[in-house]
């Protein structure tokens, strides 16, 4: 698991993993303040995903208000 800001001129492509490798991903930006309704729903069912977005609810409550 990875976490950082970012911003549309840094990113270099839309993502998706690298087919020569097997990787079949699918990349999804979620605004956070959407992404915390859904934990509350307890829709995020991936254990990993959950983790990282609790701890940065923990860390960083004031990156989940809404805009």
């Amino acid at each position: 698991m990875y976490l950082a800001p970012y911003s549309a001129g840094e990113r270099v492509s839309a993502g998706g993993g690298f087919e020569s490798e097997n990787e079949n991903l699918t990349v999804m930006e979620v605004p956070l303040a959407e992404l915390w309704a859904l934990v509350q729903a307890k829709r995020i069912t991936d254990l990993k995903t959950l983790t990282l977005i609790l701890m940065l609810h923990t860390q960083e409550l004031q990156l989940f208000a809404a805009i």
